[in-house]
């Protein structure tokens, strides 16, 4: 059996049945088609933040299987989860959040980024 131009919709299970001379063969097959990732999205979407908030930020791409996750920020070192919590913002949290994500079977990544500013009290 040969199945041409493969994509990530084709994952699924297939039944086959074949006779052979006096025989008879039914199976079934799981097939499962690595895809990604896709260029993640950060949410929420909204970009601003006063200091003393928290800011939690989630990455997600779609991946066959699921991707593995980082954050850098700021040129520190990664954090590696899908989701970051950061309590009680101050401005020296405002910068560049880079959502990095890799599916280890098709050895490919992926990336965004977004730019998260936070503003301090003032006149107090």
């Amino acid at each position: 059996m040969l199945i041409q131009n493969i994509n990530r919709t084709d994952t699924g299970i297939y039944a086959f049945h074949a006779v052979w001379r006096n025989f008879i063969i039914n199976t079934t097959m799981k097939l499962q088609v690595s895809y990604g990732p896709d260029v993640p999205s950060i949410s929420p979407s909204y970009s601003y933040y006063c200091a003393g908030q928290t800011i939690i930020l989630s990455c997600h791409a779609d991946s066959n299987p699921p991707a593995k996750y980082s954050w850098k920020i700021n040129r520190r070192p990664p954090i590696f989860s899908k989701e970051l919590f950061s309590p009680s913002a101050s401005v020296s949290n405002s910068g560049f959040y880079i959502c990095h994500v890799y599916n280890l079977v098709t050895n490919l990544y992926s990336y965004t980024v977004k730019i998260i500013t936070v503003y301090g009290f003032y006149g107090t």
